[in-house]
């Protein structure tokens, strides 16, 4: 599986890192994903908003998940947990 990250926002390496490690960690046993593109954007100035978008390659349509955050930590969390989501939901 390829997992390719576009940090826009310029937010720290470390969620980066959590994300693509749990990616790698729990895709595994999800066979059928190709691959992983996930597009972080931040918006505004005080406070700023955080946007992810990710694009997940499996047979058939890709999935799209989208998710918004005022902390950067919080983002990459919930964002795994939608991926994850809706791979289960979308498993045959």
């Amino acid at each position: 599986m390829k997992i390719v990250i576009n940090n826009a926002a310029k937010i720290t390496k470390r969620p980066i890192r959590w994300l693509r490690w749990k990616c790698y960690q729990h895709m595994a046993k999800f066979r059928d994903i190709d691959y992983l593109e996930v597009h972080i954007q931040a918006h505004g100035q005080q406070p700023t908003t955080y946007s992810a978008v990710a694009k997940l390659g499996v047979p058939g349509h890709d999935l799209i998940v989208k998710t918004k955050s005022e902390q950067a930590t919080s983002l990459t969390k919930d964002l795994f947990d939608s991926i994850l989501r809706a791979v289960r939901r979308n498993r045959k």
